[in-house]
């Protein structure tokens, strides 16, 4: 009975224990006492943090433990003459920041937990400098000192200099973020909340291990934005720049992993202006990684109005870069950078091993407007592995690259270098413009191009000049109505020029080649391949069919490869372009199609009097015409012929005079089947060769070239092919094989079979 007693006073404390508010036992910030850091709070909730050491401008922290509650707030009470804010945890827990934190002045923020940093839903900033989240085990500065979590002296060694290093340990601890947070009602460009947001022209970095940005968001408006991600024993730089600080990853040896999921944002726009007066700009923004991962419309974003230009969004990774698929609401998963101004839009830097946009998702930077001059920015792709573009979303249509304008404002370029070019599904590779401005120029350097079930690689315009594509490659396939196209569809714009350098290129299925104007003049298409493979060549032609005003339409679904530079419209300028085929070295015109009928395997090679009684006979099989059709869409079953050897009639002229041996029952194998054949049939044409024919080399370079259409097996088992005249006139080879050192054996040009 006491035990059950015992039991349930237990529980019944365990339950009031759960009762308890989770924020006033976990939620706090508490000094270490290795500096004198102060830290007060009437509420277990709301935490003003003094003292502290001040060397110089920098004013160093020390906490067992740093986490603020849901509604709280951390207050940095800083005199402002202060620079930096270097705020360490030396305890074992992880940092949960539900609410703000705050500092006085202009100073940078810096918070130090190895453990772990993680930022809720209402999780905010309100300082005048840039903030700095790491993971890092200490800080270094240019002094060579440094300011450790793990340090244990109650009296460290602190610096007047400015910091400029995050160092890494063996364990690295890592970061999330899930800040929905609008203070004051603000938002970012994409008019959603700005999550963790730093004031104009700073930097907002978060530096650790993993890195998750779940439905959490970053914004630095005009300034600049760092996640990195980082293995153990790195050493991560800092410097200084206009916009706060950047990061510098050159001395790192291994990564981890960043994702961004549930439509995270990180912005760089600034709208303030757009509520006063200025120009809304654009900032920077570096992600640093292992694989870097948006899913389910999350989204890096770069935003322009007015005279300004924006920075460069560039992302990093070791391995891999995956865009993937739309939100449900319909926000694709991207990374963009926008002008609707004067100023241009920022450039688009990409740098990993394989490159993946899937599903919908989308890389793009555009300018918007009819009246505005600003242009869109670059976009560089250097992938060391791949590149695939494939697939759409029901949300929000098709995966693409793009460099579009819709302005007066030209369109940037894009160039992409990788192994492997895959766009496939609809997926699409675009420099184009549906404004007044001119199509940007697209550049494709890569060992294997694949375009296939309506992929398209497009530089073309509604209004004005085409971009130029220029595509390097080893190996080409356009399949399944693909498209390669620099068409101008209205207006006296040029089509743009289309030049293609390949070893091999292969063009079927109703994929095109179109560099068409309307009533300006059609663009040039230069293809140079050794090996050029499509559908015009089934009827010589290589034209276009129909106008195109406004549309592909007429080009496609032809069941037919459409190389075309027409010019439709009425005008004078409305000329055509020009074509040009190269093969490099090799005039297709002197090759003769294959025949589609073989001389009938029926016909045989015979033994003669020669053969070599006292040895072990072989066999010869024949098994096609080496995997290949006689047309990419007819079936491999083809049959390689064979022709016959037979017994000669003696010719008083001959030195030999023999009898016929042609029944000697040598057994021959045909074509797949391996049937026998006999041997009695071999003899049948014999009675009309009787005399022996020379034969000719008389080919030389200029000639056409002529396909075998035949093989014969000499009696002393050589195999000779040829022509139908050269291999009747060898019939009576049972005489060179014997004399090939004779007047007439060198007359005909056979050697010995020895």
């Amino acid at each position: 009975m006491k035990r059950h007693r015992y039991l349930l006073g237990l529980t019944q404390i365990i339950f009031l224990y759960c009762l308890i508010p989770i924020s006033s036992v976990q939620a706090q910030i508490t000094s270490d006492q290795t500096l004198p850091t102060q830290v007060n709070t009437p509420d277990n909730s709301n935490f003003t943090i003094t003292g502290g050491t001040q060397v110089g401008s920098n004013l160093f922290h020390s906490f067992s433990e740093f986490s603020v509650p849901i509604d709280g707030s951390a207050f940095f009470k800083n005199t402002l003459d202060i620079q930096n804010i270097i705020g360490r945890v030396t305890g074992t827990s992880p940092s949960n920041i539900e609410g703000l934190l705050k500092a006085n002045g202009s100073a940078n923020l810096f918070l130090l937990n190895p453990n772990g940093i993680i930022f809720g839903a209402n999780a905010s900033l309100n300082i005048g400098g840039s903030f700095v989240a790491t993971t890092a085990n200490s800080l270094k500065f240019a002094d060579g000192t440094e300011f450790s979590t793990t340090e244990s002296s109650a009296s460290p060694v602190l610096t007047v200099s400015v910091p400029m290093g995050l160092q890494f340990s063996n364990s690295v601890g890592r970061i999330v973020n899930r800040s929905q947070a609008s203070p004051d009602g603000t938002l970012n460009g994409s008019l959603k909340p700005v999550g963790l947001a730093v004031k104009p022209d700073q930097s907002l970095a978060l530096v650790g291990g993993e890195v998750v940005l779940e439905n959490g968001n970053l914004t630095a408006p005009s300034g600049r934005v760092e996640v990195g991600s980082v293995a153990s024993n790195s050493l991560v730089k800092l410097e200084a720049v206009n916009q706060g600080l950047t990061l510098n990853y050159e001395g790192v040896q291994n990564f981890q992993d960043i994702q961004l999921s549930q439509e995270a944002i990180i912005d760089v726009t600034d709208l303030s202006p757009f509520f006063g007066t200025g120009d809304i700009g654009s900032g920077d923004v570096q992600i640093q990684g292992r694989n870097i991962r948006l899913t389910e419309g999350s989204q890096i974003s770069s935003f322009t109005l007015g005279s300004v230009s924006a920075g460069t969004v560039a992302v990093t990774a070791s391995e891999s870069v995956e865009l993937i698929g739309a939100s449900a609401n319909g926000s694709s998963s991207n990374l963009n950078t926008v002008t609707v101004g004067d100023g241009d839009a920022g450039d688009l830097i990409i740098t990993t091993k394989r490159l993946s946009v899937r599903d919908g998702a989308g890389v793009f930077t555009n300018s918007f407007l009819p009246l505005i001059q600003g242009r869109s920015g670059n976009l560089t792709v250097n992938a060391s592995e791949s590149v695939e573009i494939s697939g759409s979303s029901p949300q929000v249509g098709l995966s693409a690259l793009t460099v579009e304008t819709e302005s007066a404002g030209n369109a940037g370029n894009l160039e992409i270098t990788t192994p492997r070019l895959i766009i496939r599904d609809g997926g699409r590779v675009s420099a184009a413009t549906s404004g007044t401005g001119q199509g940007g120029d697209l550049t494709i350097n890569t060992d294997q191009l694949t375009l296939q079930d309506g992929g398209e690689i497009t530089a073309t315009s509604t209004q004005s000049g085409g971009g130029d594509i220029n595509i390097n490659a080893q190996d080409i396939r356009l399949r399944s109505g693909s498209l390669i196209s620099t068409s101008v569809f209205d207006s006296t714009g040029g089509g743009g020029n289309i030049t293609i350098n390949s070893d091999t290129f292969v063009a079927l299925e109703d994929s095109d080649i179109l560099a068409n104007a309307f009533d300006g003049r059609g663009g040039n298409i230069t293809i140079i391949s050794p090996a050029f493979i499509a559908d015009i060549f089934r009827d010589g032609q290589a034209t276009a069919v129909g106008r195109n005003p406004g549309t592909l339409d007429r080009f496609r679904g032809n069941d037919r490869v459409d190389i075309s530079v027409e010019a439709f419209g009425n005008s004078n300028s409305a000329v055509s372009g020009t074509l040009l085929l190269s093969s490099r070295s090799l005039d297709q015109n002197s090759l003769t199609p294959l025949s589609d009928t073989f001389i009938s395997t029926e016909q045989v090679i015979s033994d003669s009097c020669l053969t070599h009684r006292n040895k072990q006979q072989g066999s010869f099989t024949v098994t096609g015409t080496g995997g290949l059709p006689h047309t990419p869409y007819d079936p491999m079953d083809g049959r390689y012929s064979l022709t016959e050897v037979q017994g000669l009639t003696a010719s008083s002229e001959h030195p030999l005079n023999s009898q016929p041996m042609g029944n000697n029952g040598t057994e021959i194998q045909g074509q797949s089947e391996g049937e026998t054949l006999d041997p009695d049939s071999l003899n049948r044409s014999q009675s009309t060769l009787n005399h022996p024919t020379p034969i000719s080399n008389s080919w030389k370079p200029g000639d056409p070239i002529q396909e075998a259409q035949g093989m014969m097996r000499t009696p002393d088992g050589r195999i000779i092919v040829g022509t139908s005249p050269e291999l009747a006139a060898a019939v009576k080879a049972e005489n060179l094989v014997c004399y090939a050192n004779t007047e007439l054996g060198e007359e005909w040009g056979v050697g010995s079979g020895e």
